[in-house]
């Protein structure tokens, strides 16, 4: 029941935040995607990938969409990360968790962040744009410090998945996304 509870409340969430668009409706599938990945992450500490393919294509359709004008904004909404935004915070957000990967493997002398966490980076990247990408890896760093610093009192594994918080410090910024472009960015 939590997951259902969880993908309506995300379906709502988005419907609140942009009426019934495109968008929404891309947006709520996105993070429905990322709710599953984040719970089977958190139960097996593995990423399958193959299930992100789907958002990219509606994400990158979308922001071509929007771009070329090709539908009427009332009907496609309006992006957080219009094309070429979304098209460089996927290259950063790809790039930039590979090379904490790569480079706290050679530090640390063992694996870091998985190689999902690649890929999830890219959908984060493609959704809120390089502009927000970075406050979205802020709020999973802090989110992810919390929990780790409260699981004593749970109990403690020396892995702790990281796709959950990635995709909550997404949906965080997401929807702070007015508020962070309007105030902080510009």
């Amino acid at each position: 029941p939590f997951v259902e509870l969880a993908t309506g409340s995300l379906f709502l969430l988005m419907y609140l935040k942009s009426g019934m668009t495109l968008f929404s409706i891309i947006y709520a599938f996105t993070f429905s995607v990322l709710l599953v990945i984040s719970i089977i992450d958190f139960k097996t500490k593995e990423i399958n990938v193959y299930y992100l393919i789907i958002p990219v294509v509606l994400l990158l359709t979308g922001c071509s969409l929007d771009y070329f004008k090709l539908l009427n904004e009332r009907i496609i909404g309006s992006p957080v990360a219009p094309l070429l935004p979304a098209l460089i915070g996927g290259t950063v957000g790809g790039v930039f968790v590979f090379l904490v990967r790569f480079i706290g493997g050679k530090i640390l002398h063992q694996e870091g962040l998985g190689e999902g966490d690649i890929y999830v980076a890219i959908v984060m990247g493609l959704t809120v744009g390089y502009e927000l990408f970075f406050y979205s890896m802020i709020g999973a760093g802090v989110l992810g410090l919390l929990f780790y610093f409260l699981l004593p009192v749970l109990k403690r594994s020396k892995e702790i998945p990281f796709a959950p918080f990635l995709s909550l410090g997404l949906f965080v910024v997401f929807m702070m996304s007015e508020i962070l472009i309007r105030h902080v960015v510009k």
